[in-house]
């Protein structure tokens, strides 16, 4: 199994995770089988162009945001629309104020993990 194979399942599994979506639900809604996505998943099976296009459709989002690599704070646990908010954020802002900018994100991703966690229970 490559690394980049695993790296990229891995990404899947916690988009997947991060939207509530179990395996089964993530392969209807992107029209692959439920053992396909646990193979990608797993990183046994590397993903054709047109089965990322297809993941990325189900989870709902762009597909070069399944390679996404500029992270904040809740991207992989936390929300998606989160982590979107915070890269647009984060482009907008001169350089200067990143840093800045960096611990707010991290402030309120926290924050909405912690509410996120009591939610679930």
């Amino acid at each position: 199994m490559s690394d980049i194979r695993s790296r990229f399942g891995e990404r899947v599994r916690a988009l997947r995770e991060n939207l509530g979506l179990s395996q089964d639900e993530l392969a209807r809604s992107a029209g692959l089988s439920r053992n396909f996505v646990g193979s990608v998943e797993r990183g046994a099976y590397a993903a054709t162009i047109e089965t990322i296009e297809k993941l990325a459709r189900g989870l709902g989002i762009a597909p070069h945001e399944l390679f996404q690599t500029r992270s904040f704070p809740g991207y992989v646990r936390g929300d998606v629309r989160l982590m979107r908010f915070f890269v647009t954020l984060d482009e907008m802002l001169p350089k200067r104020d990143r840093k800045q900018f960096e611990e707010i994100a991290l402030a309120v991703a926290r924050t909405f993990m912690e509410r996120s966690k009591r939610g679930r229970r």
